[in-house]
């Protein structure tokens, strides 16, 4: 997941696998610009946007 906001600009910081405040406020942004509720959960809506974006660019 964070290989793929990377992958979009959204500021990750370092991909390291971990799920801390920069990936969840990425997360935020992403799900604020694709009109999703931006809670910073990766839910199934997000996940499946998030896969379908990724594989576009």
């Amino acid at each position: 997941m964070q290989k793929c906001l990377a992958k979009l600009n959204y500021p990750i910081g370092s991909v390291d696998g971990v799920f801390g405040p920069q990936t969840e406020a990425a997360v935020q942004l992403f799900q604020a610009d694709n009109g999703l509720v931006a809670d910073g959960e990766v839910g199934s809506q997000t996940e499946t946007l998030l896969k379908k974006r990724c594989k576009g660019k």
